[in-house]
C-alpha cells in the first residue's frame, strides 16, 4: 500500500504535551494531538513519520490476516456471541419464519425461507437488539450523570466502539451487543462522559470513574477480546 493510501485518524489528547502516533490492530493509525497544536501540525508530523508508519501498517495488516478466521461470516462459526455468552447457532429453513430469530437455552435459532438469507436476518436482529440495549443503558446513565444528548445512531463500525460529537450526537457499533453487558455499559458511560468533558483529560476519566468505578476491567476486556467482535 502507498503511504498516501493508509487510513488514519486525528484525536485530541489533552493528557499529552507533544504530538504522538500510535498503531494498534484495533484502532489502526491514530495521531494524538494536544489542544495547542493544529490539524495542520498533525498532518505535518504524520508525514514526517512515513517510514515508521509504513512498517507499523504492514504489521497491523499482518495481524489482521492472522486473525482472519474471526472475520468469517456468522454461519461458518460453531457458536456466536450474544451479550458476551456463546450460543449455538441453528438455521431453521421452512415456511414459518416468524419471529425471524429466537433465543432460548443457549441457542439462537434463525428462521428463514432460504438458508442464504440467514446471515442478513441475524445481523438485522443484532442491530435491533443493540439499539434497544444501548438505548436502555443511555437512559439509565444519562439521568444519573445529568447530561442530555441530541441523537443516537447504531452504526456498522469496526474501528470504534462509540463516539460522541460536540453537538451531542452519539454513535455506537452494533457489535457491542456481542460483548458482556458490563462492557457495553462502560462504553455508554464513556461516551456520555464526553458530554461533560470533550477530551480524555484527567477530569474526563474522573467522570467515568464516578459513574463506572470499575471501568478498567471492561477496558482490559476490549483490548484482549475486541478483535474477536469485529466479525
Amino acid at each position: 500500500m502507498n503511504f498516501s493510501d493508509i487510513p488514519y485518524q486525528i484525536v485530541r489528547n489533552n493528557r499529552s504535551k507533544l504530538i504522538k502516533i500510535t498503531a494498534t490492530t484495533e484502532d489502526g493509525i491514530v495521531v494524538h494531538l494536544p489542544e495547542r497544536y493544529s490539524v495542520r501540525d498533525a498532518e505535518k508530523f504524520y508525514k514526517s513519520q512515513e517510514d515508521w508508519i509504513l512498517n507499523q501498517w504492514e504489521r497491523i495488516e499482518s495481524e489482521r490476516v492472522k486473525h482472519a478466521d474471526l472475520f468469517q461470516p456468522f454461519l461458518e462459526k460453531n457458536s456466536i456471541l450474544y451479550l458476551g455468552k456463546p450460543h449455538q447457532l441453528v438455521v431453521d429453513v421452512g415456511e414459518k419464519h416468524w419471529p425471524p430469530v429466537l433465543v432460548e437455552d443457549g441457542v439462537i435459532v434463525v428462521r428463514c425461507a432460504m438458508a442464504d438469507l440467514a446471515e442478513n436476518i441475524l445481523e438485522r436482529w443484532y442491530r435491533k437488539q443493540a439499539k434497544a440495549v444501548i438505548s436502555g443503558a443511555i437512559e439509565l446513565y444519562r439521568e444519573k450523570m445529568g447530561v442530555e444528548y441530541q441523537s443516537l445512531v447504531i452504526k456498522d463500525q469496526k474501528t470504534r466502539w462509540g463516539s460522541c460529537s460536540s453537538a451531542g450526537n452519539l454513535n455506537f457499533s452494533w457489535r457491542l451487543i456481542l460483548a458482556p453487558k458490563g462492557v457495553l455499559d462502560y462504553v455508554v458511560v464513556h461516551e456520555l462522559a464526553h458530554l461533560r468533558e470533550m477530551n480524555h483529560s484527567r477530569d474526563f476519566w474522573n467522570v467515568v470513574a464516578t459513574y463506572y468505578p470499575n471501568y478498567k476491567k471492561p477496558v482490559k476486556w476490549l483490548k484482549e477480546n475486541g478483535v474477536g467482535l469485529r466479525i
